[in-house]
């Protein structure tokens, strides 16, 4: 708690179930705040472990089912099936989380930049659910847990004001 007075100008004293409550909590805390030369941070739960309580289980979010799911390893039991839908709709539910996130500085002279802190299994190639860090370095395992979402939005204000920047930003990708 120390570190967080010292750190931060501004946190969330609660927990969330879902990460749309956050954004929510976000915009009624800081509907008349000025947002000028902000650094807002928000650390999402995202598609962590547990993917069927990433989001709510209702027609909006529950996008896909096992009827989607049309792979035929061997490994891939009903359960392990779930949790492959599980992680899709907790990954349609972080988009849309992160399009309100988005909604929030469009208006603003705002850059967004999104990123995942780690990369998941989830029986993507074979019998495994989660990070390894003692697996053989092969493209698949290197895809699964290294290869993460990165993404930078700019508000079309600060690409009117920064085009020099926007240059830069699209000449580095990849």
């Amino acid at each position: 708690d120390k570190l967080s007075e010292k750190v931060y100008s501004q946190n969330n004293k609660a927990a969330y179930q879902y990460d749309e409550q956050l954004i929510d909590d976000y915009r009624e805390l800081n509907s008349n705040q000025n947002q000028s030369n902000s650094f807002v941070l928000f650390h999402l739960l995202g598609q962590h472990v547990g993917y069927g309580q990433r989001f709510p289980h209702t027609k909006q979010f529950v996008k896909f089912t096992l009827d989607d799911i049309h792979r035929t390893d061997a490994f891939l039991d009903t359960m392990k099936k779930q949790m492959i839908v599980d992680y899709d709709n907790a990954t349609c539910y972080n988009d849309y989380v992160v399009s309100h996130i988005i909604d929030i500085f469009s208006k603003d002279n705002a850059v967004l930049v999104y990123l995942s802190d780690h990369g998941e299994e989830n029986y993507d190639y074979r019998d495994f659910r989660g990070r390894s860090y003692t697996e053989a370095v092969t493209p698949q395992y290197l895809k699964c847990q290294f290869d993460i979402p990165f993404m930078i939005w700019c508000s079309d204000r600060f690409m009117a004001n920064y085009p020099e920047t926007i240059q830069r930003i699209q000449e580095s990708v990849n």
